[in-house]
Parts: structure tokens; sequence; C-alpha cells
């Protein structure tokens, strides 16, 4: 009896062993300031990165230019790169004023969901702030890495999460707001 329960209880265990976890049922430690740089998570969303500007480099992406603003104290532009399936992949949005500059890149999955933007700033007085910002495929921010060189400036402290597209397809027949 012993030896037959062994027996079920070893082929139960290779039967457990052999199917594979769905990416539901995976426990992911949650990502910090120690493991973000391999953190799995973040790892696949630079591996999208890394395609969609593979893509782009290789000319798979149609470029389309949005309406702009060009007031005399700011200026915007903003940029589409669409796949051949008619979804943006990327989404780029420069902009400027007499005494600061900024871009700010966003990057989609093949299912439109924001997962990476990295936001680039410089000002006047030799300050300039990266932003990278990790998403999961629900939409939480998982990361946000900032760096920043020089003496700091005001409206870099907390640019650029409220200017992220979200939803790039919203864009594409929207104005930008313009408003200083």
């Amino acid at each position: 009896m012993h030896e037959r329960i062994g027996t079920l209880a070893l082929l139960a265990g290779c039967i457990f062993a052999t199917v594979p976890a769905s990416a539901a049922d995976k426990v992911v430690s949650p990502v910090t300031k120690k493991n973000w740089h391999n953190h799995p998570a973040i790892v696949d969303i630079r591996k999208l990165f890394q395609e969609n500007e593979a893509e782009l480099k290789a000319g798979n992406f149609v470029t389309k230019d949005l309406p702009a603003c060009e007031l005399p104290s700011r200026q915007m532009e903003r940029t589409a790169f669409i796949d051949a399936q008619g979804r943006i992949r990327k989404f780029v949005v420069n902009g400027g004023s007499d005494d600061s500059a900024y871009r700010l890149e966003h990057h989609y999955d093949e299912k439109g969901r924001l997962r990476f933007a990295f936001g680039r700033t410089g000002a006047v007085n030799d300050t300039t702030v990266e932003h990278r910002l990790y998403y999961s495929e629900d939409g939480k921010l998982l990361w946000h890495d900032r760096k920043q060189r020089g003496p700091g400036y005001p409206f870099l402290m907390d640019w650029p999460q409220k200017y992220v597209v979200r939803d790039a397809a919203k864009e594409l027949g929207a104005q930008p707001d313009c408003r200083d």
C-alpha cells in the first residue's frame, strides 16, 4: 500500500512539475530600487522597446505628424509611428519655450497599451533631467527612474507624469492643448 501511495505521489509530482504556469499564475516580486534593472517585467518592457526601435529603423513604421502648437511662448510637435496593422507603436512629443525644451517618447505594445515612456528635459541653466517610466500590461506604473544633472529647474520636478499619453490612438485626430 505504501509503495502504491509513493508511486501515485511521484506520478502526481511529475504531472504538476511539467504543467507550465500561465502568466497569471506567476508570482513576481515587486520592482524595487535594488532589483529594477534586472526585474523580469522591466526586462520584458526593454525588449518591447528594442523591438519597436528595430522596426522603426528598418522602415517598417509609417510616420504621421499630428497637429502642433506654435505659440510665441510654447512650441510642440507630435509624431506617431504606426505599424503595418495600423497600431501606434511609438508616439513622440517634442516641445519647448524660450528657456527649456523637452522630449517625451512613448512605446506601446501590440495591443496599444502604454508600456514605457522616456522623457528628457533641459533648461537654460544647464539642468537636464531624464525620466524612465515602466508600465504593466494593466496600466499600473511599475517603476519610475529619474536622473538629474545640474542645479534643478522648477517645472522639471514632477514632469512628465501629467503629460504621458496612455492612449495614443485618441491623439490622431485631436488638437493638442496649446495653453501655457
